[in-house]
């Protein structure tokens, strides 16, 4: 009887070691792009969320260009 429970203890304890785990790693890449600036604040709400936008379309470019190699 203590062999059954030890074998069962056993098995629960290393149940976890024999299923593989797959997981994405990330690389870190070089990159030559220079620093993009930021849009200066104005008065207006709107032209402020326009340039923002502006300027986070650029980011997102500048950054599939340095993960893809192409720009779209």
């Amino acid at each position: 009887m203590r062999w059954i429970c030890f074998i069962t203890a056993l098995l629960i304890l290393l149940e976890g070691c024999g299923y593989p785990v797959y997981e994405k790693v990330y690389i870190p890449t070089h990159c030559e792009i220079p620093l993009r600036e930021r849009p200066q604040k104005s008065e207006d709400l709107v032209e402020n969320i326009k340039n923002l936008l502006g300027y986070v379309e650029l980011l997102e470019s500048d950054l599939r260009f340095c993960v893809g190699g192409l720009r779209p």
